[in-house]
């Protein structure tokens, strides 16, 4: 059983025995952000490790009225691995993560919360020559914190900092490669959040 598997189980779990299940309140979240003290075990052709690079995506899951939440999220990072250099032809990292979000206390519109959670990392690269093409599947674990603050009927803004780490892999012999492939970044991200059910 993979750890995003377990997680996934943990959370279920933890979902159906609160007793505020009857009062939750389900959202989706679109967010935009940028990433920074990133390294990676990858073959950076362009020297864009140092750069920060934008992110998008969106979360979507359920919050219960006291402490104890889940979501799903998609970030995507376009252009990753490029950067003027021009090595490297296209690349792309999708991140998909499933999280158990944790707050430990609330006043009416402020919501500060913790995440934890575990998922995949999708990199993919291309380089000019077709040389050091890669594609690889990663599993990550992610942590974070933010704010969360409500506005008028369903609407709020959220803000927060998440790490994601991923497992460190040896790639097969018959890719080219410098030593264990990994990925570690941090984003800072923010954007809206729209209550879709539940009560207030």
């Amino acid at each position: 059983m993979t750890l995003a598997t377990r997680a996934g189980i943990v959370a279920l779990t933890l979902i159906c025995q609160s007793r505020s299940a009857a009062a939750s309140n389900w959202f989706v979240a679109p967010f935009a952000g940028a990433t920074t003290r990133t390294r990676t075990g990858f073959i950076d052709l362009d020297g864009a490790e140092s750069l920060r690079k934008v992110t998008i995506g969106a979360a979507a899951g359920w919050q219960g009225d006291r402490w104890l939440g889940i979501e799903g999220e998609v970030a995507l990072l376009p252009g990753f691995f490029k950067s003027d250099v021009g090595l490297v032809r296209s690349s792309r990292v999708t991140i998909a993560n499933g999280n158990v979000v944790i707050s430990p206390w609330r006043t009416p519109r402020v919501r500060p919360y913790v995440t934890i959670g575990a998922g995949v990392a999708w990199v993919q690269i291309a380089d000019v020559a077709d040389v050091f093409a890669t594609s690889a599947i990663l599993p990550a674990l992610s942590v974070g914190a933010g704010v969360h603050v409500d506005l008028r009927s369903r609407f709020g803004l959220r803000g927060d900092v998440r790490y994601v780490r991923t497992r460190f892999e040896e790639p097969s012999p018959s890719m080219p490669s410098l030593g264990a492939r990994f990925l570690q970044t941090w984003r800072i991200s923010g954007g809206l959040v729209v209550r879709v059910s539940g009560r207030r």
